[in-house]
């Protein structure tokens, strides 16, 4: 309903599983946040009050999210505002945040190409040539969609082999860090 992962309500959850560049699984819950949107969220969203009423409710939806998740790699752009939202949600409603490892595409971004003024995932799909309708735009499965474009698949591929061989490197010199769960 925000920006503030403290004082405002998720309204979607969206996520799709990909497996070898194949959708395995997929999920788009809309959740009944328990008050009337902003004209702003429904702007950005194109969520309507109406269309949440009567959804599930966060107690439920975060159960069924993190059955969602599992133990999956995630990948978001702009994760840390994902799942600091999530967390928060986790955390209010007595239940364990989540620790799954992150790749967040918004970071990599800013380190590949400084000079651009902007790093929304429109900005990122439009150094990729990479598809991307505003119209739809930050609505969630759309977006985890766009992330599995190849172009921006192997910027994601590449990202997880160097966490790999940095926990295998690290693991090397006597530390015992599993490469699955790198934070």
């Amino acid at each position: 309903t925000g920006l503030s992962a403290r004082y405002d309500k998720i309204i979607e959850f969206g996520a799709v599983k990909f497996k070898d560049g194949m959708i395995v699984d997929k999920m788009d819950l809309l959740i009944d946040p328990e008050m009337e949107l902003s004209k702003t969220t429904t702007d950005l969203t194109h969520i309507t009050t109406a269309m949440l009423k009567g959804q599930i409710k966060i107690k439920e939806a975060l159960k069924i999210m993190k059955r969602f998740i599992g133990d999956a790699i995630l990948v978001a752009h702009n994760a840390v505002f994902d799942v600091g939202f999530l967390n928060q949600a986790f955390i209010n409603n007595g239940e364990e945040k989540i620790t799954n490892p992150v790749i967040d595409t918004l970071p990599i971004s800013r380190y590949l190409f400084p000079d651009n003024k902007a790093h929304s995932l429109g900005a990122l799909c439009r150094q990729f040539e990479v598809s991307y309708d505003e119209n739809v735009a930050h609505r969630a499965d759309y977006d985890a969609k766009v992330l599995n474009d190849e172009e921006i698949k192997e910027l994601v591929d590449f990202t997880k082999e160097k966490l790999k061989e940095i926990a295998d490197n690290i693991n090397k010199a006597e530390f015992n860090i599993n490469p699955k769960k790198i934070d």
